[in-house]
């Protein structure tokens, strides 16, 4: 392969059909050990080069670097409830959650967006990439980054990990983990209106009971399959999801700064 040839494309993302017919279950921590993996190397990578351009680091959008914090800080994402169960209090009481453990031991589920995250940087980056051989402006042969692999180089360990996220076998358990999240999400959220006497003992053993059923299980979306989605698509997808949550984090983080400005003042 010429050295200024552009780079191959990257292989199909995994489809339902694929995942469903897969066999065997991937272990939740080989999955989460390679996201996390992924997305310390990607964003060390952005962070030593202006190939990609500059880093998205801002804390209230929701780019990798964002996601990858979030979860290294025990912060949680939106709720997976359905939008009829959520107001803005309820939004508000989110922000301060905190998952009580680290990043590498918390459930696969909370993984769900960060793995969207990965997808289109990927694909980001290995366009980017190919513009610039395509423009004359880099060789393979071209180091990413002072000190880092060749361009070659890392597109083929990009290619390695792509494989093992799209996997067959990690979108089954991806797709059965992010699908059994949101049932115990429910369950919980059965539990607390029972409690608060907003639903009977019997209207709450009726939903609780709804929720063994195979049929209603399989009608709840799990992952969702992001083949022919562009980076920028996913990047909607992911904002969209955030951003109630990120703007009134914003807020807090805002009403926090003005009040310490404020004592600093009267001292």
């Amino acid at each position: 392969m010429s050295d200024f040839s552009v780079l191959p494309p990257l292989p199909a993302s995994v489809t339902k059909m694929e995942a469903d017919a897969a066999n065997d279950f991937y272990p939740e921590e080989y999955i989460i050990e390679h996201i996390l993996r992924l997305s310390s190397y990607l964003i060390d990578i952005s962070d030593k080069t202006m190939l990609f351009g500059k880093s998205d680091c801002d804390p209230y959008s929701a780019s990798l670097y964002t996601l990858y914090e979030r979860l290294q800080n025990k912060q949680m994402g939106p709720i997976r409830l359905p939008p009829a169960f959520l107001n803005k209090e309820r939004l508000h009481e989110r922000i301060y959650v905190r998952s009580d453990k680290d990043a590498a031991h918390r459930p696969l589920a909370d993984y769900e967006d960060l793995y969207y995250a990965l997808g289109a940087r990927m694909q980001e980056m290995h366009q980017l990439l190919n513009l610039r051989i395509h423009s004359g402006f880099n060789m393979k042969s071209d180091a990413v980054c002072e000190g880092g692999p060749t361009i070659g180089a890392f597109y083929r360990s990009m290619v390695q990990y792509w494989h093992v996220l799209n996997d067959p076998s990690s979108a089954k358990t991806l797709d059965d983990a992010i699908r059994e999240a949101k049932v115990d999400a429910m369950r919980n959220e059965i539990a607390r209106q029972l409690e608060q006497d907003f639903l009977t003992q019997e209207k709450a053993r009726y939903h609780f009971a709804e929720l063994e059923d195979p049929i209603v299980y399989g009608d709840i979306l799990g992952l969702k399959f992001i083949r022919d989605w562009s980076p920028p698509m996913i990047g909607a997808v992911l904002n969209q999801k955030y951003c109630a949550m990120l703007r009134l984090e914003k807020e807090e983080a805002d009403m926090t700064a003005r009040q310490e400005r404020r004592e600093v003042n009267m001292r």
